[in-house]
Order: C-alpha cells, then sequence, then structure tokens
C-alpha cells in the first residue's frame, strides 16, 4: 500500500468505529453461541466448516434485526450479504467484512475480489436506504476465532495493506485487539430459537447481492 499516509490513522479508526465495533462484538457474540448450540443440541460431531457458515448466517439475521431497529437512517447498519453469506458493513466511510481468523491472522484471500480488497483498491458500496453509491476511505477487517471448545476467544479490527493468494503476501498495516461480547446463556434445545429477531414462517432472504466475492468452497471465511 504505498498512500498509507492518505488513510485515516489507527486511532481516528477506533474512535470513527468504537460503536460500530461494540455492535459487531454483541452479534457474534450471540451468533457463535447459535452456532454452537445446534451441534450441542442433538450431540452432533462438530463440523468446523458448517459452524463458521452457521455463524455467518446468524450474525446476517442478527445485523439486518440492528438496521430495522435504527432509530433514523444515520445509525442505521449499513451491511450487505455476499456471496456465501460473506459479511460487510459501511460504516462512516469505512468498509468492514467480518471474517474467521487463520490461526490469528486474515484468511488468505481466495478470489481476486478479495485481493484488491487486502491491497486498499477502492471500493463503492450501495446503499439500499438511499439509493447512492459511496466510496469508501478504508478497507478493514473484524476478525473472529474460537477455542478448541467452540466458545469465541478473540475479536479484533485488522487493516490490510497488501494481499495476494499466498500466506506471504497477507500484510496487516495494524490490528487492535477489542474487547468481546459475553455469550447469552442458554440451555441447548431443538426450540432454541426464540430470540432469533424474524417468525420463521415468514422468513424470506431477498437481500441483493452487491459484490461477487465467490470463495474457494471451503466456507471457513
Amino acid at each position: 500500500m504505498d498512500n498509507e499516509a492518505a488513510f485515516p490513522s489507527k486511532a481516528e479508526v477506533l474512535e470513527d468505529l468504537s460503536s460500530l465495533s461494540d455492535t459487531v462484538g454483541r452479534i457474534l457474540a450471540k451468533a457463535i453461541q447459535k452456532a454452537r448450540t445446534w451441534f450441542e443440541k442433538d450431540g452432533l460431531p462438530f463440523e468446523p466448516t458448517l459452524f463458521a457458515c452457521m455463524v455467518r448466517y446468524h450474525a446476517k439475521i442478527y445485523m439486518a434485526a440492528e438496521a430495522l431497529d435504527a432509530e433514523d437512517d444515520a445509525e442505521a447498519l449499513l451491511s450487505e450479504t455476499l456471496p456465501n453469506i460473506g459479511l460487510q458493513i459501511f460504516h462512516k466511510g469505512y468498509l468492514v467484512k467480518i471474517l474467521k481468523a487463520s490461526d490469528g491472522l486474515p484468511p488468505v484471500p481466495n478470489s481476486a475480489s478479495r485481493v484488491g480488497f487486502y491491497n486498499q483498491q477502492l471500493q463503492m458500496f450501495f446503499n439500499s436506504r438511499t439509493r447512492d453509491v459511496l466510496e469508501t476511505r478504508l478497507n478493514l477487517l473484524y476478525l473472529w476465532d474460537c477455542n478448541e471448545q467452540h466458545h469465541q476467544d478473540s475479536l479484533k479490527l485488522c487493516c490490510p495493506s497488501s494481499g495476494g493468494r499466498s500466506r506471504a503476501e497477507v500484510v496487516e498495516l495494524w490490528s487492535e485487539s477489542l474487547n468481546m461480547a459475553a455469550e447469552p446463556v442458554v440451555t441447548a434445545t431443538a426450540e432454541d430459537t426464540a430470540d432469533l429477531p424474524f417468525d420463521r414462517s415468514a422468513w424470506r432472504d431477498d437481500l441483493e447481492i452487491g459484490e461477487t466475492d465467490v470463495g474457494s468452497g471451503s466456507g471457513k471465511n
């Protein structure tokens, strides 16, 4: 990234995204708990690829609920769902993807689009509320991970500076560990859906896909 001096400082980014980071942390805590409970309630063997996919799926639902609960458009959580239930948020000019970390680091990009994102290529975001096309200031990552018991054990905000198709090509400009929200305390039951913010009988997925960022098929990001 040759023009890093033109980007906001780490301190400025952390201040700008303080409230969003709290929201993302709360959403991920609930999503991770939901995904883990699905395996626990029937004593099913753990499958990491499916687990990561289910975390993204539940996070998508909770993000939609956050947007609906906002008092006005200025406070609304502007998010969009990408192929393979990829998640990203636009807030105060920052475009932030939510990814599962790979050994504590950003996962190696699995598409040309992701490589460009890591390399801080200019991104455009379509605001479906106002119908405006918004230009980004900086591309960022929320990276989450879990321990061997499948409880969340890390959350950080990362600014990538470069990326390619190998681990050696993925470089962070900076990263910051964030406080993690406490997971909800629930009893795993087959009917554990009471806090999902939608009526399952009426649920339909009509969100528009705004970017082609198809994964490699691993489902781990």
